[in-house]
């Protein structure tokens, strides 16, 4: 079974140490995966804020990151306008060591897209669980870069020598899914993360060449 992932800011990767706004696959150019899975877990209801993303969970409300913002959603190339005082910035449970706030926000918007609600696990996926990653962000260059890490920043290098490779960034952004395995590193794939904006629990995957076809 594989379980859904929404990406909205976060998704582990080999090489940069920084959220990204994006799913970035390994298989192909990069350019593919822009239409639902055969496997669908909830492509219609992942949509696009901006540059960034937004999930429709069901009766109006949207879930998305407290950096992102309130902001109109497109869903399907509509788009759905944000309902006013509905704001709400989703909190931490106490005696965990987490932050009060989590960067997390959900909001209402004024129509119904007509769109299923979605289903929310209640527990952790193990470790080693495959998972289906969807999300809108920036796309990646279709030709692999190489890097030498002893210096600081990497030094781009040619394959023979290099320490590390991946992706740069490349400009516009698109809705696209990828797959990828849940962290068995620390015998959990569960992590706090925290980019200025509050605690957010999370799942970590790494992303390298093993793994899911569309890793």
């Amino acid at each position: 079974m594989k379980h859904f992932l929404y990406v909205s800011w976060f998704v582990a990767a080999l090489m940069m140490p920084r959220d990204l706004s994006a799913v970035v696959i390994s298989s192909g150019d990069g350019t593919g995966n822009t239409t639902a899975p055969a496997d669908d877990p909830g492509w219609a209801n992942v949509g696009a804020i901006g540059s960034f993303s937004g999930v429709y969970l069901g009766d109006r409300w949207v879930l998305t990151a407290v950096h992102i913002g309130a902001s109109a959603i497109t869903l399907d190339g509509n788009s759905y306008a944000v309902e006013g005082g509905t704001s709400v910035q989703l909190q931490n449970p106490g005696g965990l060591g987490l932050t009060a706030n989590t960067d997390l926000l959900m909001y209402r918007i004024t129509t119904d897209p007509g769109l299923p609600s979605l289903t929310i696990s209640s527990g952790v996926p193990a470790g080693g669980s495959s998972v289906v990653m969807i999300g809108n962000g920036r796309n990646r260059q279709t030709t692999t870069t190489f890097w030498d890490d002893a210096t600081n920043p990497w030094t781009e290098t040619v394959e023979a020598s290099a320490d590390r490779e991946g992706y740069k960034f490349d400009t516009g952004n698109t809705m696209r899914w990828g797959e990828n395995v849940l962290s068995t590193s620390s015998g959990s794939p569960v992590v706090s993360v925290n980019a200025g904006f509050g605690d957010v629990v999370s799942l970590f995957t790494t992303f390298d060449k093993t793994g899911e076809t569309h890793g």
